[in-house]
């Protein structure tokens, strides 16, 4: 189906120095609420949400690339989808930005 197709997708977006930092801006502007600015899942927000935000920074280097777009066009649980806030290139800065930090730990 689509979401294995998905899920195995490239990124289209290059990793690189700007597209991380692209990445982390965005994930400051979006994601902190729920899943914190350590990426740990323990956002200001995540206290009284049911599952739980992911722990980013554990699921680093763990699920493709593609994956992670997916989720994050998608969403999941009571993460809204992004799909149709944020462009295509800034949902594939936020892979790369989240990805990276695999290699912060």
């Amino acid at each position: 189906g689509a979401q294995s197709e998905e899920k195995n997708r490239i990124s289209p977006v290059l990793l690189s120095q700007a597209s991380v930092l692209a990445g982390k801006i965005l994930y400051l502007q979006n994601c902190t609420d729920c899943h914190g600015s350590k990426a740990d899942g323990l956002g200001p927000d995540a206290e009284d949400m049911e599952p739980k935000p992911s722990n980013l920074a554990a699921m680093a280097g763990h699920h493709s690339d593609g994956d992670m777009a997916w989720k994050i066009k998608k969403g999941k649980g009571p993460m809204p989808a992004w799909e149709d806030i944020l462009s295509e290139e800034q949902i594939w800065n936020l892979v790369n930005f989240i990805q990276n930090l695999k290699e912060n730990h």
